[in-house]
């Protein structure tokens, strides 16, 4: 990853705005000890004029702080934009894992249902076969009371409560 100005180390030699902001405070910490240690006019003249220009560097250094914000303000959109793609990224990653894995779910719930439909049809031939052998005879065993296949009519079952046929 490229690095970037924020992500450089501190430059050795001072930044303007920092010259600025000591040159003020420098200015208006003689002023105040030039009003509290003397009563003569011309250095309280010069006192005045100190803290107005330590007042000058403080709002120019100040206004210096537009330009950084402004860049800030564009690194963090940049890195707002950089997140939300990722976010994106992350959230397509997520749907198509969750689609693999409904599609690997219905492929294996099918198999488990065609093998238990294979079994129950086994198991239905194997009493169909054991049905016809217990009756003794060739006649159909179906759910219908009729088959029409070989001709076969059973006869109805009887009603409830009762205990034999009709």
């Amino acid at each position: 990853m490229p690095r970037r100005e924020d992500d450089v180390a501190p430059r050795s030699a001072p930044r303007p705005r920092t010259l600025f902001l000591a040159g003020g405070f420098v200015l208006a910490l003689v002023a105040t000890l030039a009003v509290f240690l003397t009563d003569n006019p011309r250095y309280l003249r010069v006192a005045v004029v100190a803290v107005a220009w330590a007042f000058v560097l403080a709002t120019f250094a100040a206004g210096r702080r537009g330009s950084e914000g402004a860049t800030a303000a564009l690194r963090v959109s940049e890195l707002r934009r950089a997140y939300e793609l990722e976010l994106e990224r992350e959230v397509a990653a997520r749907r198509e894992y969750e689609l693999e894995l409904e599609k690997e779910l219905r492929r294996e719930n099918q198999e488990a249902m065609r093998e238990e439909l294979d079994a129950l049809r086994t198991d239905l031939a194997a009493l169909a076969t054991s049905a016809i052998r217990w009756l003794g005879s060739r006649r159909c065993v179906a759910t219908s009371p009729s088959c029409p296949a070989c001709g076969t009519r059973w006869p109805a079952w009887p009603p409830c409560g009762t205990t034999s046929p009709p």
